[in-house]
């Protein structure tokens, strides 16, 4: 149950903070599309920002529909197990297919003195959502990482097998400096092994890996 809570949690955490990132970047471009004009930034126009209500409507529905695409996409899964490198390419692939969605569905009617102004908003909105995103995910990550290298956070593991090699391999995992997040709940015997696995506890044998998973959580 714990580790049921733990993962809900975390997953509301990415999704608040991919929220978070998703408004501070569509403000910053509704500000840019506003106030930058051929010749640079005019403040004069930012007199107009905040009475518009198409910034307060986007500052929650932009976000909402980054928040479905990232769940599409599978960015809400095996949140403990993330590679940082495989995220931040998951993260600049999903970047590119929304800001495309967003070009076409929002931006297309933007009047502009050229193509090369809807490349450039392409561009900016691209990098302000990407380099946001990347960001708070990288970091929560890298304490994710951080935890259970510390084995703060875990995994509830099975060990298949209780003889020289099953002790072996129960030492290293256990004894590691760095955790690679393996808490042992016990182990199982195969091919009538007669010898244990010091410290962890017999659930049965490999007949009853299904069951021993499905009683107690196993996740590794």
């Amino acid at each position: 149950v714990n580790s049921f809570l733990n993962r809900r949690r975390l997953i509301i955490k990415y999704i608040l903070l991919d929220f978070l990132a998703a408004m501070i970047a569509w403000g910053i471009f509704f500000i840019y599309r506003k106030c930058y004009t051929d010749v640079g930034f005019n403040p004069y126009y930012l007199r107009y920002v905040w009475i518009d209500t198409k910034l307060y409507l986007g500052l929650f529905f932009i976000p909402s529909f980054w928040i479905v695409l990232h769940a599409l996409i599978g960015l809400y899964r095996s949140v403990y197990r993330k590679s940082r490198l495989k995220e931040f390419l998951q993260v600049l692939t999903t970047s590119i297919i929304g800001v495309l969605i967003l070009f076409f569905t929002l931006l297309l009617d933007d009047e502009v003195g050229g193509y090369n102004s809807y490349y450039q908003s392409i561009l900016v909105l691209f990098g302000l959502h990407f380099i946001s995103t990347a960001t708070f995910r990288i970091i929560l990550s890298s304490r994710i990482a951080g935890k259970i290298k510390r084995r703060e956070i875990g995994f509830k593991t099975l060990l298949v097998g209780s003889g020289p090699r099953a002790q072996k391999i129960h030492e290293e995992l256990s004894t590691a400096t760095k955790s690679e997040g393996h808490f042992f709940q016990g182990y199982v015997k195969i091919n009538g092994e007669q010898s244990a696995v010091s410290e962890l506890r017999l659930l049965g044998e490999k007949e009853n890996i299904p069951e021993v998973v499905k009683q107690t959580g196993i996740e590794e």
